[in-house]
């Protein structure tokens, strides 16, 4: 999924809901029977948000999905999000400072469950994208704030699927690939623009990239765990076609999950280790992969940490919650649960596989984000979470879907 960091401002989340059954013909008994415990669920969310930094934020995300009682996590399910933020550019005047659209789609039960596809086709632009340099040192310029230094115009549209094959005892392979548009538009005497020369992919490009692994999952739920361990180790590949340069990279992660106080409070954890080889283009230097992508820093990383804060090819993360279930009730004859968590996360970066002081310093060095947020998780297929966070002199409101991990 794809995150949406803000500074503090106010946002609203309005529900919209619908659920069906499903009706069958009249069959075998036992078919009739798995049938009729199928029920279609789907949701509605209008979203308006509003920052004093990129503007007057809306848009509109739904998810429909098919679940029976005893298929986990569900039969299949679908999601899309159209989603736009207004605010001042710079020339002065309102425009479109960030846009992100997507369909997700998710398809685990095929050859009777031993096989599942799932991925996305997505359009992303953020005239405001950050861009601080490479290392674990960088310095964020106040004197230059507002003339765009530290910023980019980013576009890129994507598309990106996975298969696994479900293995005994809880195992899995993946195997995946991405297409990747990229469009880089830096402002005149920013950052990006006087390192543009040093850096690959800063400017008009596409990458494609490949990965393959392992994955233990013994988890008892996926939507909102209680118990259990989530563990994935990857190794990817890719290209800058245009600049004929070619990277890789692995990934280890581990998520684990312990129910405390008859399941109304959940600890849960996450370690990951992301490592680049070769000449990645410069913005994955602050992302992750796995099975999961996403940013490093912010919404669905280290959050109150402003988007790619921090960049190196070896990055490591670390993530802790505990989760309290507050009340669960009926909406529409689906269970809705409100609850709410405290977090602390840390990341840190460096710069190369060998030392650089000079861009790390020398120090631990490790950023700290600390935090609370609330959960709605509706029927057997939706999350909603909004998180404050907040590190090191800035925070960050966060409203999206799924929990991080």
């Amino acid at each position: 999924m794809i995150s949406r960091s803000f500074r503090p401002g106010l946002t609203v989340v309005l529900c919209l809901g619908l659920g069906s059954g499903s009706a069958v013909a009249e069959e075998a008994d036992a078919e009739a029977s798995d049938e009729a415990a199928s029920r279609i669920e789907a949701a509605l969310f209008p979203e308006l948000s509003y920052d004093s930094d990129i503007g007057l934020g809306f848009g509109i995300l739904g998810s429909v999905a098919k679940v029976r009682d005893g298929v986990h996590p569900w039969i299949w399910n679908i999601q899309a999000q159209g989603y736009v933020t207004l605010g001042k550019g710079q020339d002065g005047k309102v425009t479109v400072t960030y846009t992100n659209d997507y369909l997700d789609f998710d398809f685990p039960q095929l050859a009777g469950g031993k096989v599942r596809l799932r991925g996305r086709a997505d359009f992303r632009r953020q005239i405001n994208t950050p861009w601080y340099g490479i290392g674990n040192d960088t310095d964020a310029d106040p004197d230059r704030a507002d003339g765009g230094y530290h910023l980019v115009d980013h576009i890129y549209p994507g598309l990106r699927a996975d298969a696994l094959i479900q293995l005994p005892r809880g195992v899995a392979v993946v195997a995946g690939g991405r297409l990747m548009f990229n469009w880089i538009n830096f402002y005149e005497g920013s950052l990006l623009e006087e390192q543009a020369d040093e850096l690959v992919g800063a400017g008009r490009h596409q990458t494609v990239q490949v990965q393959a692994g392992i994955i233990l999952d013994n988890r008892d739920r996926e939507l909102a765990p209680q118990r259990g361990v989530f563990a994935e180790f990857t190794l990817r590949g890719g290209a800058v076609l245009e600049d004929f340069q070619g990277y890789g990279g692995l990934n280890a992660t581990l998520r684990g999950y312990q129910a405390l106080i008859d399941d109304r409070l959940i600890v849960a954890g996450r370690a990951m280790a992301d490592v680049l080889v070769g000449d990645p283009p410069f913005y994955e230097l602050a992302r992750f992969a796995g099975t999961r992508p996403d940013e490093l820093w912010g919404s669905w990383g280290v959050r109150g940490i402003g988007m790619r804060r921090y960049a190196g090819k070896v990055r490591l993360m670390g993530n802790f919650e505990l989760r309290g279930r507050l009340v669960t009730f009926n909406v529409l004859k689906r269970p809705l649960t409100i609850g709410a968590l405290g977090f602390v996360d840390a990341g840190r970066v460096w710069a190369e596989l060998k030392q650089r002081p000079d861009l790390d310093g020398t120090g631990l060095g490790i950023h700290v984000g600390g935090g609370f947020g609330l959960r709605l998780i509706w029927g057997d297929a939706f999350v909603v979470r909004g998180d404050f966070g907040w590190s090191e002199g800035s925070s960050g409101i966060y409203v999206d879907v799924g929990h991080i991990f």
